[in-house]
């Protein structure tokens, strides 16, 4: 079993599912049903080896107004998670790296906590005029 199938092995478990794998990229994508999120695990051997980073779309930028991407940036007093621009289509994402070898315990924990950044997030910034909720689908997904 390699380290990202033992970490969705994990997941599996805090989730309450029979079992996740990789999909044909070697990622795998999850919508929160509750929360309406979508969360992307994808496994790195390259920049931070044997981590797992956790990805979700935040919100859609209306072309032009990238300044808010400023403001995001000030209001973030949060030191597990970063923030990225997918210029092509003007998404911001939230990200947090993961440990393959985290406990449950702790996964849980991490999971609850980048949802409710999430949550926080997408509040003030859909407030903005500039800014809509538009979901990115990642690919293959599994449904909570």
């Amino acid at each position: 079993m390699s380290p990202f199938e033992a970490f969705l092995s994990q997941l599996a478990i805090v989730l309450e599912f029979k079992n996740l794998k990789p999909d044909s990229q070697g990622a795998c994508q999850i919508l929160m049903k509750k929360e309406q999120v979508s969360l992307l695990f994808e496994y790195d051997s390259i920049v931070v080896p044997h981590t797992v980073l956790l990805s979700s779309p935040l919100c859609q930028i209306n072309e032009g107004n990238q300044n808010i991407l400023a403001q995001i940036l000030k209001k973030n007093k949060n030191t597990e998670a970063t923030f990225s621009l997918k210029e092509a289509d003007h998404h911001i994402y939230l990200h947090r790296r993961l440990s393959c070898t985290i406990s449950k315990e702790h996964l849980k924990s991490a999971l609850d906590s980048f949802l409710h950044l999430i949550k926080n997030f997408q509040k003030d910034l859909l407030s903005q005029p500039a800014v809509s909720k538009k979901e990115e689908v990642f690919g293959t997904h599994f449904k909570v």
